[in-house]
C-alpha cells in the first residue's frame, strides 16, 4: 500500500489530497459484490394538498369507525394504521377501498375499554412513493344518534392486517376474537415509515429490499 500526495490547483486555492493506492495485483484483490440501489420512499406530512383527511373529535362507540379521504394522486394502495391510545405501538392496519381518488376504510368495533382511538393514513403512489398523514385522535362517546360521517359503511365489516410475521395475540382495546391477517413480506410499509425494525417483527432482511429514509428518524421520536 503506497500513499500518493496529489496537488490540486484551482484559480485561487492550492491544497493537497492524500490518496491511498493499493499496489497489490488484481489477482490478490478480493472481489466485491455490486452495490444494489434500493428503492427510496418519500414521506410527506398530511398538510400536503395531496391528502384530504377530515378529523373527528368524537365518534359513537359500539360501531365501526369510518375513515374517508380524498387523495389527489395515482394510488397503488392506501392503509389506515390504528391503535388504542394506551398501546405503545401500531401493530395492525385496515386497507382502504379506493375508487378513483376517493378512499374509505371501516375499522373494527372496539371494546368499551377503548376511550381514544389513534390513527393515520398511509398510501403508496403508482410512482412507488410513500405518503402519510400526521396522527389523528378521536374520543369515543355514547351517542343517541350516529354522526353523519359514521353512518355509511357500517354493514361492510372490516378486515385487519398485520406486518408482523405472527399476529399479535392481544390487541389492546379490541375483541380477542378479532381475525388478523398476515400480509406478504413485500408490503411492509411500517419498516419504511420507521414504526419498527425488521427484527422487531421477526422478518429476515433477506426478504426485503427497502431503504429507510432519513426523514423517518424524526417520526420515530413520537412514534408517529
Amino acid at each position: 500500500m503506497k500513499k500518493i500526495i496529489l496537488m490540486v490547483i484551482s484559480s485561487s486555492l492550492v491544497f493537497a489530497i492524500s490518496v491511498k493506492v493499493n499496489t497489490q495485483s488484481s489477482a490478490h484483490v478480493k472481489a466485491h459484490k455490486p452495490v444494489v440501489k434500493k428503492e427510496y420512499h418519500l414521506i410527506h406530512n398530511y398538510r400536503n394538498s395531496l391528502i384530504q383527511l377530515p378529523s373527528h373529535k368524537f365518534y359513537a362507540g359500539g360501531y365501526h369507525f369510518v375513515v374517508q379521504a380524498k387523495i389527489d394522486d395515482y394510488i397503488d394502495e392506501a392503509r389506515i394504521y390504528f391503535k388504542d391510545e394506551r398501546s405503545p405501538s401500531y401493530n395492525v392496519y385496515a386497507k382502504m377501498n379506493c375508487i378513483q381518488n376517493n378512499c374509505v376504510a371501516s375499522l373494527p368495533v372496539s371494546k368499551p375499554s377503548l376511550e381514544v382511538l389513534e390513527y393515520f393514513l398511509v398510501y403508496k403512489s403508482k410512482g412507488k412513493n410513500l405518503y402519510k398523514t400526521s396522527t389523528l385522535k378521536s374520543i369515543k362517546r355514547d351517542m343517541l344518534e350516529l354522526p353523519l360521517w359514521q353512518r355509511d359503511h357500517q354493514d361492510k365489516g372490516s378486515k385487519v392486517y398485520t406486518e408482523y410475521a405472527k399476529p399479535p395475540k392481544i390487541l389492546l382495546g379490541f375483541p380477542s376474537r378479532l381475525a388478523i391477517n398476515v400480509i406478504p413480506r413485500i408490503d411492509v410499509f411500517g419498516v419504511e415509515l420507521g414504526l419498527y425494525k425488521l427484527e422487531e417483527i421477526n422478518i429476515k432482511d433477506d426478504f426485503l429490499n427497502i431503504d429507510i429514509c432519513n426523514q423517518c428518524e424524526n417520526l420515530k421520536k413520537d412514534r408517529l
